[in-house]
Formats: C-alpha cells, structure tokens, sequence
C-alpha cells in the first residue's frame, strides 16, 4: 500500500521477523504480540538411532527429524516444548533387552513468584519411566535410567516429555509470548545400560567406557579423564548381583589443587543416598583412593549410585590459573568395585 494512502489513526496488522505480529503503534509496546515463527527447512529423515549417539536439537542440530508433536519453533541450540505433552520417536538401529539410560541436557522455563519448578514425566512407549523436578535456571545434566520392559525388542522409542507446569511467559509476566513453555532441550542420548561385573575397571576419557555410567556433575571427556563439574558428580552403575558382604570402592584420580588457595579437596562419597566414608586429598597428580563399602547400602536395589559431593570445588578462574569457568574438584581416570 502506497505510504501516503494509510490512515495513520487507522490500525493495521503487519509481520516483524515472521516472528511477532503488530497491530498499532509500533512504538506501543502492547501492539506486539508473538505469534509464532514461520520456518522453512527441507524434510529430514529420521536416521535409525545408535545407542549412545548424541541428538542435538536447535537450528544445527539432527533433532528435528525426530520431533512428532508438541515442540515450539528452533533456535539457537536448543528447542522448547510448546504444550503439555512433546514427543520424539526414534526408530532403532539394533533392538535391546537391556534397560536404558536416557541422559539430556536441558533447561526449564521459570519465573519467580510464577513458576519456581518444573515437573518432567517421561513416558516410555507410552508408559511412565520417572519424574525430573527442576528448580534451578539454566541448562543442566540430567537422566533417567529405563527399566527394560519398557524398550525391550522394540524397533523405536517413543519419548514423551509431560509438563504439567508448562505455562507461557505471557502469564508470567513477561514479554507478550504466549507459548506454553516447559523445557528447553539441548541434547539427548540413549545408552544400553549393561550390567556392572565385579572386579571390572570402569575408565574415563574419551577412550573410555565411563559415560553411559555419568549421571550428572562431569564435564566433557578428555585425554585419559574426566572432570566433575560443580559440587556433585555421580554414577549410575547397574548390578550383575548384590555382593556377598562388604566390597571396595577403588579410584584412580587426582585433585584440582592450588599451593595458596586451593590446598586440598575433600570428597565425601555417598552411596544410594547414604554417606559411605570421605577422602581428603591433597598431593598433587593422579593416585589411588579406596573405600571399604558394606552391603547395607545396596539394600532391597538392583543398581548403585555413587555421588562424590566436593565441597572445595572451584574454578581456575577463581584462582588465576586461566579462564576456565568450570567448578573442578577431581578428574578421574578409572574406578572398580570389588568384592
């Protein structure tokens, strides 16, 4: 339309970024309202899924082959639930009969006084597995494990995330965005978790076997190590059978130390739940650490979490050394349980 034959009093709808519509004065901030944005990408197919690859979602990522409903528009490394229920199907490569781990990256979406938690169920093949309550910003290390019967010799996995908390930042008072917004998802991955055999050596590292073990807490896999991040770092570790008695826990590791300001690590290891004994570490290098376990711990479980909480955790930023921002305490190399 010709500039000069608009009614400025008049009001009129038009588009910004294909993202938010206009109706009145661009300069009112009421006549913005976010309505979705368009994209336009080519079909993709959906690989068969290998247990253990990574799906990463946003505008770069492979995860847009797998979403089948309930997901808002891509952005920049990530993606929202849009709704109450958002569903991946992943056709598999090879069948298991081994429970699963699923383990994602993800954030929720919160608001203070609105919103303080986000409730996650995640439904396997349309049967509840179990629950993420998240109460803390930002992305975050989470997982699940999934009992066998629920993916068994199926040839896809169908994933739901349920938000009954999902609310938009409209209601939150927030920017004019009235999408229904739960969790944002940056990455996923699916492991066969194979039972632990006693007297086995878990290693850590890019060239180990450790990661389909790592809860939470571990920064990327290095040369040879792996680096708990933040106070808590734990272990998912499936069990062939209970052992006979009392068994030991043994690491090879070494602290992240600094002569003024970082003298020593402690590390206190909680089994299920339970404080099972602490180490103080502080020389320098990598050495063996050991813990004498009792049976008890594992009462009436058919898997064992190992948390290691490092109250002395802290950054090499913190302490001059470099720009590295991650909260360290110990790198691990390798681990074994033996009866």
């Amino acid at each position: 339309i010709p500039v000069f034959d608009i009614d400025p009093s008049g009001e009129r709808e038009r588009w910004f970024d294909t993202t938010f519509k206009v109706t009145g004065s661009v300069y009112n901030y009421q006549s913005w309202q976010r309505a979705g944005r368009l994209q336009a990408f080519k079909p993709m197919v959906a690989q068969p899924y290998q247990w253990g690859s990574v799906i990463e979602f946003g505008l770069l990522g492979n995860g847009r082959a797998y979403q089948t409903k309930g997901w808002s528009y891509l952005e920049d490394g990530f993606v929202w639930t849009a709704g109450p229920d958002a569903l991946l199907t992943l056709p598999v490569k090879t069948m298991t009969t081994h429970p699963l781990i699923l383990k994602a990256k993800a954030r929720a979406f919160l608001a203070p006084g609105k919103r303080d938690k986000q409730t996650v169920h995640i439904l396997i093949n349309g049967q509840k597995a179990g629950t993420w309550i998240i109460n803390k910003p930002g992305f975050q290390d989470l997982s699940l494990v999934i009992p066998a019967k629920l993916s068994a010799n199926t040839s896809k996995v169908v994933i739901t995330f349920n938000t009954p908390d999902a609310i938009s930042p409209a209601d939150s008072g927030y920017v004019n965005d009235k999408r229904t917004l739960g969790i944002a998802l940056h990455s996923i991955e699916l492991f066969e978790h194979i039972a632990y055999q006693w007297g086995s050596l878990i290693q850590f590292g890019k060239e180990g076997n450790a990661t389909p073990y790592q809860s939470r807490g571990w920064g990327a896999p290095e040369n040879g190590l792996t680096w708990s991040t933040g106070k808590n770092a734990s272990l998912m570790i499936p069990l062939v059978a209970l052992p006979a008695s009392q068994f030991t826990l043994r690491a090879h590791l070494m602290a992240f130390l600094h002569p003024e300001k970082v003298p020593a690590q402690r590390v206190h290891v909680l089994v299920n739940g339970k404080k099972a004994g602490s180490w103080v570490i502080n020389k320098p290098g990598f050495h063996d650490e050991t813990l004498i376990l009792t049976k008890r711990l594992l009462t009436h479980s058919d898997h064992m979490v190992i948390t290691f909480h490092t109250p002395d955790a802290v950054s090499p930023a913190r302490t001059g050394l470099s720009s590295d921002k991650r909260l360290l305490a110990i790198a691990l190399r390798s681990i074994s349980l033996n009866q």
